[in-house]
C-alpha cells in the first residue's frame, strides 16, 4: 500500500513523469463553426502525401466542424471524424488533425479563410507547413461554406 501511494505522489508531484497526455480539440474559432462543401482537394500522390490524402479524402465532400471535430456529414460517411485542435495566435494558423485512437499522429497544417472559402494545407509526417505553397509533401483542402437547403414550397403537392 505505501508503494502505491508512493507511486501517486510521484506523479503527482512531478508531472514530468507523467504518461504523456493525448492532444485535446479545442474551441473552434467562431468563423470556421459550422458546415463545408469540399470543392477541390490538391496533392501529388505519392508514398508521403498519400496515408494524409486518404485520411482527408475518407471524410468525403461534406464536413461540419464542431465540438473539437472535423465531422464527415456524407450519408455513406455516418460517425467518421477527425479530432481537431486549432492555434489562431500563429501566422499562419495552425490546425492538428488526428483520426480517434490515434493520437500519436497528429498531422500537422495551417489554414486560412479568405472572403468565404477556407484552405487547410496539411503536410505529411511532423512537418507542417510554413506557407500555402503545393511542394510534392502538403495535401490541401479547398472548402466553401455549404448552402442550406431552400425551403419547401408550401404550395407544392
Amino acid at each position: 500500500m505505501r508503494v502505491l501511494k508512493a507511486a501517486v505522489l510521484t506523479v503527482l508531484l512531478c508531472p514530468g513523469l507523467a504518461p504523456a497526455q493525448a492532444p485535446q480539440g479545442n474551441p473552434i474559432p467562431k468563423d470556421l463553426r459550422g458546415r463545408w462543401t469540399v470543392a477541390h482537394r490538391y496533392y501529388t500522390e505519392n508514398n508521403v502525401t498519400k496515408p494524409v490524402g486518404d485520411l482527408l479524402t475518407s471524410l468525403g465532400m461534406r464536413l461540419e466542424f464542431k465540438q473539437g471535430k472535423l465531422v464527415a456529414l456524407d450519408p455513406d460517411k455516418e460517425g467518421t471524424y477527425l479530432l481537431v485542435k486549432f492555434d489562431d495566435a500563429k501566422t499562419p494558423p495552425h490546425i492538428d488533425l488526428w483520426a480517434p485512437g490515434q493520437e500519436d499522429q497528429v498531422h500537422r497544417g495551417i489554414y486560412r479563410l479568405d472572403d468565404g472559402i477556407l484552405t487547410i494545407c496539411v503536410g505529411s509526417g511532423q512537418q507542417r507547413p510554413k506557407s500555402f505553397d503545393h511542394p510534392d509533401s502538403n495535401v490541401e483542402l479547398i472548402m466553401g461554406r455549404a448552402r442550406k437547403p431552400a425551403p419547401a414550397d408550401p404550395n407544392s403537392p
